[in-house]
């Protein structure tokens, strides 16, 4: 049995020697992916002196002056239609937010700081203006072939807008890996079944599923067996064929019917690591057959979600591009005192309002309904066996 400290160690070499390959993909499916090389603007933007405001447009130096400012109503620039490239002296247009500037006018005074004389004369306050007010000039986001993007930057919904104004529909991204999941166990049925005997519902391959695809995840497969040697070992091979990694509930434990482990052995499976000292999810298995990957997680569905937060995660975030996975912990004070044993770190379901934190009730292995409201999982490491109201903890966000 190792420590939750080098099992990660192992889990982040593994990660870190993985073979990263890239792939093309349309803007809107790049969410949550890693970019995978800098990325530079097609085009200046705005690639236009562009109006900030609805108003008037004119030069400057006829702002300075004391002659007057004619204005004729049929004189106007819109967005994506600039009919007039180019003002007389003494004259202004009407312009709205968007449009292009004409190449000669310098100022756009916001319509509500305006009135035309029936004799078409504009009027307003002179005293403030400064050239280019309410003007966005040419290239001020960004100038053409300026790297806007960089290797190794998350993409989200600003990063997809940038990317879209560079001229960008396709980025190149790390490619995220294919994950199969394997639920065992005679006693599981599907939900939705008359309940009876020694039988209970099955929620593993929900739950997982669900926080697989939460964080964008492929899900190749899921399949349900029997605590059979021959089907969990049949299985195994089908899912490790398609899929970089495949997630296994239940069987990974010591007793008759855990027989999970023995069916990767007889696959030629390396262990990399079995049994970790920590609660929940003690008996977590993380192997390699070939370049593919395997977690065995326990059956309990508390201890395997943990597992999931705690090492599935992480590995995914640290093969898809993100190096920062192992550093998302975070601070806070703790509002209500725990104990427990020397020897094992917990990983307790709490709540979080990034200042303070609550430790749940209900942490047993088997029970969700600690995890339901939880939003952090708060990290007790194996030495500490006591916390008091006011101490300090450390949490992952979930």
């Amino acid at each position: 049995m190792i420590s939750v400290s080098e099992a990660k160690s192992l889990i982040f070499k593994e990660a870190t020697s993985f073979k990263k390959t890239t792939v093309l993909l349309p803007l809107q499916k790049t969410l949550g992916r890693i970019i995978a090389s800098n990325l530079k603007s097609k085009c200046d933007s705005p690639p236009f002196d562009q109006s900030a405001m609805d108003g008037y447009a004119l030069r400057f130096e006829d702002c300075i002056r004391e002659n007057k400012i004619f204005y004729k109503h049929d004189s106007e620039n819109s967005a994506g239609t600039s009919a007039i490239k180019k003002i007389k002296e003494g004259t202004a247009i009407r312009i709205f937010t968007g449009a292009k500037v004409p190449s000669n006018a310098n100022v756009v005074i916001p319509q509500e700081n305006v009135s035309i004389t029936q004799e078409g004369i504009l009027e307003t306050d002179r005293s403030k203006l400064k050239p280019l007010d309410n003007i966005r000039t040419k290239g001020s986001q960004f100038r053409k072939s300026e790297t806007i993007l960089h290797k190794g930057d998350i993409m989200n919904a600003p990063r997809i807008a940038l990317a879209a104004s560079a001229g960008f529909n396709k980025l190149n991204v790390v490619k995220a890996p294919t994950v199969s999941v394997i639920v065992s166990g005679n006693e599981l049925i599907p939900p939705g079944k008359p309940l009876s005997g020694d039988k209970i519902y099955e929620s593993n391959s929900l739950m997982l599923t669900a926080v697989l695809e939460e964080h964008r995840i492929q899900v190749k497969g899921i399949y349900y067996v029997k605590d059979q040697l021959k089907q969990i070992k049949n299985t195994i091979q089908k899912a490790l064929k398609q899929s970089d990694i495949v997630l296994i509930s239940g069987g990974i434990s010591v007793g008759k019917y855990d027989l999970v482990k023995t069916a990767l052995e007889e696959l030629n499976t390396k262990t990399i690591f079995h049994k970790i000292k920590q609660k929940p999810g003690k008996p977590l298995y993380f192997g390699k057959n070939k370049t593919k990957y395997v977690f065995g997680l326990p059956g309990n569905p508390a201890a395997s979600l943990t597992c999931y937060y705690e090492y599935v995660l992480p590995f995914i975030k640290l093969i898809s591009g993100n190096t920062s996975a192992f550093e998302e912990i975070k601070s806070g004070t703790l509002s209500n005192s725990f104990n427990k044993k020397p020897g094992l770190t917990h990983f307790l379901k709490g709540y979080t309002n990034l200042q303070t934190v609550t430790i749940l009730p209900d942490q047993e292995s088997y029970k969700l309904t600690s995890f339901a409201p939880a939003n952090c999982l708060v990290i007790i490491p194996e030495e500490i066996t006591e916390l008091k109201a006011g101490d300090k903890v450390n949490y992952h966000l979930i």
